[in-house]
């Protein structure tokens, strides 16, 4: 429909990093929970959101430990002074998140053979907030329950990060289109 996402995108010149840690940290959360959710149909998109999400809690790890007082910019095997700059309860997240899509990408990437081409971490994160949105619009009921909220929300933090990591202009006024549909469900 439109969407020129392509693969080798991760990183791009990201705003998220603007964001205060903890909030990166809880958006990169929400697309892990989305690369788990595909381990069973499809390994290689899996494995792609994974890499996303290691490649900007690398970031985060890296500003941390090259901050001042941190005393080391040695990048994700050397971070004990890394609590100096981040909030521990943040750090923490942060590197617990690191170590489970690590495992799980490593996994991964085993299994796979090699050839497989590995798909854009971007057009997959759009498509899944947009099939996020589908399903949940199809289970709405007149009470709106807790579990479509949060299905809903979830979709709007995928699109939030993607809005943050967009390498394609053009999918901008897309990213927010779908933003704004999703919101409008929520009221």
């Amino acid at each position: 429909r439109g969407v020129t996402f392509v693969a080798g995108d991760a990183g791009g010149s990201s705003s998220l990093s603007r964001l205060p840690a903890g909030e990166q940290v809880d958006l990169l959360r929400k697309v892990a929970e989305v690369a788990h959710r595909l381990r069973g149909r499809d390994v290689a998109s899996s494995l792609s959101l994974y890499m996303e999400v290691l490649y900007h809690v690398n970031g985060i790890l890296d500003r941390a430990a090259a901050a001042p007082g941190s005393g080391t910019s040695q990048g994700i095997g050397s971070r004990s002074g890394a609590s100096a700059s981040l909030p521990s309860q943040v750090l923490g997240s942060a590197r617990a998140l690191f170590e489970k899509c690590h495992e799980r990408a490593e996994k991964y990437a085993l299994c796979l053979p090699r050839s497989t081409r590995i798909p854009s971490a971007q057009k997959i994160i759009f498509e899944q907030a947009m099939e996020i949105g589908r399903n949940t619009a199809l289970r709405e009921t007149e009470d709106f329950s807790h579990a479509v909220k949060c299905e809903y929300r979830l979709a709007l933090h995928l699109l939030r990060f993607l809005s943050l990591i967009n390498t394609q202009a053009e999918n901008d006024q897309l990213i927010q289109d779908a933003m704004t549909s999703f919101q409008a469900r929520l009221g």
